[in-house]
C-alpha cells in the first residue's frame, strides 16, 4: 500500500464527509481534500510559530494527526481495503464529532479582519505582553464586545478591556496625528461606556425599587388579609366560647331540674302501668258481680236459690246492696281509669319537658338564643307546673309565670 493511495482515499472520503473546523473567532471553514487539510493546519503552524506557539502547536499536532494515520494505514495487514480503513478510521483519529466539526483553540488566520482591534498584529501584542489566558479572554471580548462594560468592572480582566479599547481607537498608532485622534476617541468611548454603565445601574435601580415596591404592598395586602381572617377567628371563637360559658352555666341550673324530670317521667310510667293493672283487676271483679246477678239461679246443697235483682226469691233490702256495691266498683274503676290517665299524661308532659331542656341547652350552644326575654319565656314554660289532667284548665296562671320568671332572673 501506497502513501499516495492513503492520500487519494482520504480526498475521496472528505468529498463526500467533508467536515468543519471551528476557530476560536467562531469562524467555519469547510474541509473537502486531503490537500485543503494540510493546507489549513500548515498556515496555522506557519502564522504562529513566531508568534503564538499554542496556535502554532495546534496547526502541528493535526498534520501529525494525519501523517499519523497514513503511516498506520501503510502498515495495516488486515484484509480490509483502503476505503474502508479510511472509513472506520479518520473520524476517530482526527477527532470530528458526529456532526463532522472540529474546534480549535487557535485561528484561521483568514479570520483576522481589517479592524485593529481584530488584527494579527492585536493578538500577538496581547499574547507578548498579558500572556495566552489574557488572550483567551481578549478572543471572547472581540466576538462580544458587548461585555466591554463587565470586563471594565472587573479588575481581573480590566487590562484586556483597555487593551481592546486602544486598539479600536487606534491609539498604538506610530503617528502622532493618530495618537490624538484615538485619545479623543478613546474619552468618547468610555464616556459612553460610563453613561452606558450609569444607566444600567439607574435601570437596575429603578427595577429593584419597582420590585421592592411590588413586594411590600403584597406584603401589606397579605398582612391585612392574614388581619381580617386572624380577627374574624378570634370573634368567632370568643363567641363559641361565650357559647360554650352559657351553656354550662344554663346546664348546671336546669341539670337537677332535668334529672328530676326523668325520674318523674319514670314514676309516672310506673303509676300508669300499675293503675291499667289495677283497672283489669277492677273489671274482673266488675264481670264476676254481674255474673252473679245475671245467673239465673245457684244450687246451695239441695236447694236452688235463683240469684236476680228482680227475683221474688231475693230480699229487697240485698237488691240494694248488690246495686250499690255494684255502683261503687263501677265509680271506683272510672277513678281509676282517671289516675291511669293523669299517670300517662304526666309521663308525657315530663318526657316533653326533658327534651325541652336539651334542646334549650343546643339553643344556647349554637348563639341562637341572644335576648333574655327569649331565656326566660323558656324557662318559664319548662318550669312552670304540671297539668295533671284532672281537672279541666290545670295549669299555672299568668301571675304564676310572672313570678317564676322574676325567680329565674
Amino acid at each position: 500500500m501506497k502513501k499516495i493511495d492513503v492520500q487519494n482515499s482520504i480526498t475521496k472520503y472528505l468529498a463526500n464527509n467533508r467536515f468543519t473546523i471551528i476557530d476560536s473567532l467562531s469562524k467555519r471553514y469547510s474541509i473537502s481534500s486531503y490537500e485543503e487539510y494540510i493546507s489549513c493546519f500548515t498556515l496555522i503552524k506557519t502564522t504562529f510559530q513566531n508568534s503564538i506557539i499554542e496556535f502554532s502547536e495546534e496547526g502541528k499536532n493535526f498534520i501529525d494527526k494525519m501523517n499519523d494515520f497514513i503511516t498506520n494505514a501503510i502498515k495495516d495487514e488486515n484484509e480490509e481495503t483502503i476505503e474502508q480503513y479510511v472509513s472506520n478510521n479518520i473520524r476517530n483519529t482526527l477527532g470530528f464529532n458526529y456532526n463532522r466539526e472540529i474546534n480549535l483553540i487557535s485561528i484561521y488566520p483568514k479570520s483576522f479582519l481589517l479592524q485593529r482591534e481584530c488584527s494579527q498584529e492585536a493578538f500577538t501584542n496581547i499574547y507578548s505582553e498579558l500572556g495566552y489566558d489574557m488572550l483567551k479572554d481578549y478572543i471572547n471580548l472581540v466576538k462580544s464586545p458587548s461585555n466591554f462594560s463587565s470586563y471594565i468592572n472587573d479588575s481581573s480582566r480590566q487590562i484586556v478591556a483597555m487593551k481592546f479599547l486602544l486598539f479600536k481607537t487606534d491609539h498604538h498608532s506610530s503617528t502622532k496625528l493618530k495618537r490624538d485622534y484615538s485619545a479623543k476617541t478613546i474619552y468618547q468611548e468610555t464616556n459612553n461606556n460610563i453613561n452606558e454603565s450609569l444607566s444600567a445601574i439607574t435601570k437596575e435601580k429603578e427595577d429593584f425599587i419597582n420590585y421592592m415596591s411590588e413586594q411590600k404592598e403584597n406584603y401589606n395586602n397579605w398582612f391585612e388579609d392574614t388581619s381580617d381572617k386572624m380577627d374574624n377567628f378570634i370573634l368567632n371563637h370568643s363567641n363559641e366560647l361565650s357559647n360554650l360559658e352559657k351553656t354550662y352555666e344554663e346546664k348546671l341550673k336546669i341539670e337537677k331540674p332535668a334529672e328530676f324530670m326523668l325520674e318523674q317521667a319514670n314514676k309516672y310510667k310506673k303509676s300508669f302501668y300499675l293503675w291499667c293493672l289495677a283497672i283489669v283487676i277492677l273489671s274482673s271483679i266488675l264481670l264476676i258481680l254481674l255474673a252473679f246477678i245475671i245467673s239465673p239461679s245457684i244450687s246451695f246443697n239441695d236447694k236452688l236459690v235463683t240469684i236476680n235483682v228482680l227475683s221474688k226469691d231475693m230480699p229487697v233490702y240485698s237488691s240494694v246492696i248488690i246495686l250499690a256495691m255494684i255502683s261503687l266498683v263501677i265509680y271506683v274503676l272510672r277513678i281509676f281509669i282517671k289516675m291511669a290517665i293523669s299517670s300517662k299524661h304526666l309521663m308525657e308532659e315530663y318526657k316533653q319537658k326533658y327534651s325541652l331542656t336539651y334542646f334549650y341547652l343546643s339553643l344556647v350552644n349554637n348563639g341562637n338564643i341572644e335576648d333574655e326575654q327569649s331565656r326566660n319565656i323558656i324557662l318559664t314554660s319548662l318550669f312552670t307546673k304540671a297539668d295533671t289532667g284532672l281537672i279541666k284548665n290545670d295549669s299555672s296562671s299568668d301571675t304564676e309565670k310572672t313570678l317564676l320568671a322574676q325567680l329565674i332572673k
